[in-house]
């Protein structure tokens, strides 16, 4: 947990599991998760080496630029380089679903950013008007908590985990956790999915992958390009393999 001081203001990160936070050009922190051995993780080995040789106990607090410096010169001499990317274990269709408590179609109404109940960081609440539960059981409306937001003069940007927009209508692959009341969603950007129409009328799928975030199979194989599929193609092709695993399709 560190706090770097950039002008007036204070942003404190309170990580994520395998989480990067990179000063941004504006001095905000910007999150994102990796898996384990990812090349950007070396920048958290960084901060956290900056941590330990007594940049406070209570976390570090110096301006951007001597931030920037102080990263460069241990990341030089421990040889670690950090790259701006970020790398997840991709799922595969059954996973995704065997994962998901519900898969919805519907569109999001609203949007509030909050810290979480630790205070450590920055999360986003969107409430989502259900119009279609594909499979599982939802209510009418449900909340989906995702990391990064703003408030006040605060932002997070965590990379690699869905950005939903209000107004937007999606399908999402959620799961509640341990927290009814709240749902995640599942695989990062691979359970989310937007739905856009064509001038001709035509619903599609359209993946909402996040360019610079990479997707690997267990193998360590690139996980192949996702292509936009009509709509009711793409639902069929999800209550087929549902029923296939025994999960509620309606």
């Amino acid at each position: 947990r560190e706090s770097i001081l950039n002008g007036s203001t204070v942003f404190q990160c309170g990580c994520l599991e395998h989480t990067v936070c990179r000063p941004t050009a504006a001095g905000n922190l910007r999150h994102s998760t990796e898996e384990p051995g990812t090349p950007s993780t070396g920048l958290n080995l960084c901060l956290r080496l900056l941590y330990l040789l007594g940049f406070g106990k209570e976390g570090l607090a110096m301006t951007h630029k001597r931030l920037i410096f102080m990263i460069s010169l241990v990341c030089s001499l421990t040889g670690i380089t950090a790259v701006n990317a970020s790398t997840f274990v991709a799922l595969t269709a059954e996973e995704l679903i065997e994962q998901s408590s519900a898969i919805i179609q519907g569109r999001v109404i609203g949007l509030e950013s909050r810290w979480d109940e630790q205070g450590r960081i920055i999360v986003t609440d969107a409430t989502i008007q259900v119009t279609e539960t594909i499979v599982g059981d939802t209510p009418p409306q449900v909340v989906v908590r995702t990391p990064g937001g703003t408030v006040a003069d605060y932002r997070v940007e965590a990379d690699g985990f869905p950005q939903l927009a209000k107004g937007e209508e999606v399908v999402l692959f959620i799961s509640s956790g341990s927290n009814t009341q709240v749902r995640r969603i599942v695989g990062h950007q691979q359970g989310h999915v937007e739905v856009v129409r064509r001038l001709d009328g035509v619903s599609l799928a359209v993946p909402r992958m996040e360019e610079g975030i990479s997707y690997l199979t267990p193998s360590g194989k690139p996980l192949p390009p996702m292509r936009s599929t009509e709509l009711g193609t793409f639902k069929a092709r999800l209550r087929a393999e549902a029923a296939r695993i025994n999960k509620p399709v309606n």
